[in-house]
């Protein structure tokens, strides 16, 4: 079985002191082998991390906590995309 991990997107949350962060989103796909030959590559689960490389887990659709941390950020949405 072969795996991948693709940066999908990337948005910008901001913490409850104003502090604005990018957050990288990325799935994981994997392929797996049959007898006729590769398959597609099926979604598998996303990640989240910071630009900085701290591991961000999603709470709900736009809430996320900073795993080392416990801080809250929320999606901030339209402007810009992030970077």
């Amino acid at each position: 079985m072969s795996r991948e991990i693709r940066e999908i997107g990337r948005f910008h949350a901001v913490a409850q002191d104003g502090t604005v962060h990018t957050v990288i989103e990325y799935r994981h796909f994997a392929q797996r082998s049959a007898t006729s030959g590769p398959s597609p590559w099926q979604e598998d689960c996303k990640q989240h991390f910071l630009a900085t490389g701290s591991a961000v887990a999603c709470i709900e659709t736009d809430t996320f906590e900073v795993v080392h941390t416990g801080e809250i950020l929320l999606r901030l949405t339209g402007g810009a995309p992030a970077p």
